[in-house]
């Protein structure tokens, strides 16, 4: 949040999630959960990273990989974001997703 103006009460993020392999020799992988915070040009998207799961092939259940994110997702969109003693409100922009 510390790259979005001080005046940003409605906070929209994008969310992507895609596979990651990491070693041709292996079958590790990363899936990677992250997001970025929609704001006015000139600013720049700051990626961060929401969650990652790391397993030998891609996760079984769509439910039980994206459980965690779903749960705290929804608190934020209920309850918003306190920062610098300012409530922002917070909505999914949108999801750009590869199913596993």
């Amino acid at each position: 949040m510390k790259y979005t103006p001080d005046n940003m009460l409605n906070v929209e993020i994008v969310i992507g999630i895609d596979g990651l392999p990491l070693f041709k020799s292996s079958g590790a992988q990363f899936w990677p959960i992250l997001g970025y915070v929609v704001v006015p040009p000139p600013l720049l998207k700051k990626v961060f990273p929401i969650g990652i799961y790391f397993g030998y092939e891609k996760p079984k259940d769509s439910n039980t990989f994206l459980s965690d994110f779903i749960t705290e997702a929804k608190d934020l969109i209920m309850n918003g974001l306190i920062v610098n003693h300012v409530k922002r409100k917070v909505s999914i922009n949108a999801y750009c997703c590869d199913a596993p």
